[in-house]
């Protein structure tokens, strides 16, 4: 199995476009390089989990936010709205994403129940963090890694092998995670529904003129609320968020299109192009061109 180009595409809903290995070994393995690649709020049907291989970074999960370090890992429910951000530069990730479904079969089957089940509950948080300095945190990131490796290189019988590897790793985790006091509060619950609802309307409007009042019509809400969700959840502004997901977006077309710099710009809402190159540096740390070559 080739790995996976990183960079996750969103649709209208923010969930993401990719699909994840194919129907019969639902799995795809990324090799993951902050530096190059900025990874968007984003949700999946799929669980995830993502080893720390290089550098620190700052994980935000629905309402956490979690700050890990190299041989630390995590492990991602589904449909958790999530993203990754790297403020040294040199944050290095080996991650995966897959379906409950490769290690539990059909929904009546015993093999869901006990390794399926117990994620889907009320209580099941929507993130799980595996610290490398706790004995069963350690195993669970080792088949975390096998199943990586095996999925990545294909020796003989790897199909079995990432199913066993991953089984391990979700039984170890069910035996020694919390899995109470996991849910999310009322208001919690309201603030997250009202960002996905923000965040669909900025994924159709983002090459438009974007105001906190518009935001806030969505929801049929005040702006100083839409200014309260933003930051209890996502831990940014919304007119920062805006300029990230165009940046994002712009990364995308310099690295697939033959689009100028200008155009581009103008594409993903930026009518300056001497402030897109400075928005631009301000993420990537270098030129739109210099990324280009890269």
């Amino acid at each position: 199995m080739a790995l996976s180009v990183c960079g996750a595409m969103t649709d209208l809903h923010d969930q993401e476009l990719a699909k994840h290995g194919d129907p019969s070994f639902p799995i795809a393995c990324y090799a993951d390089d902050l530096a190059v690649h900025k990874v968007p709020w984003h949700w999946h049907e799929e669980w995830e989990y993502a080893v720390v291989i290089e550098g620190s970074g700052d994980f935000f999960v629905e309402n956490h936010h979690i700050q890990l370090s190299a041989g630390d890992g995590i492990f991602i429910n589904s449909k958790a709205l999530h993203t990754v951000s790297d403020s040294t530069n040199t944050l290095k990730l080996h991650s995966a994403v897959f379906h409950p479904r490769l290690i539990g079969g059909n929904t009546d089957s015993c093999f869901w129940t006990s390794l399926i089940t117990p994620f889907t509950v009320s209580n099941s948080a929507c993130c799980y963090i595996l610290h490398q300095d706790t004995p069963w945190g350690q195993d669970v990131i080792g088949h975390f890694m096998n199943a990586w490796e095996a999925a990545v290189s294909e020796p003989d019988n790897y199909q079995n092998i990432v199913r066993f590897e991953l089984s391990s790793a979700i039984h170890i985790l069910i035996k020694h995670a919390d899995f109470t006091e996991s849910s999310m509060s009322a208001q919690e619950l309201a603030t997250a529904n009202r960002i996905r609802i923000m965040l669909e309307y900025i994924e159709a409007h983002y090459d438009e003129d974007l105001t906190v009042d518009a935001l806030a019509r969505t929801i049929s809400a005040s702006e100083s609320v839409v200014l309260r969700c933003f930051q209890q959840m996502l831990h940014t502004s919304p007119i920062r968020y805006v300029k990230n997901i165009r940046i994002k977006k712009a990364a995308d077309l310099l690295r697939t299109t033959n689009k100028s710099a200008k155009e581009i710009a103008l594409a993903c809402g930026f009518n300056d192009i001497s402030y897109f190159t400075r928005a631009f540096k301000e993420i990537y740390h270098q030129t739109p061109g210099s990324y280009r070559k890269e």
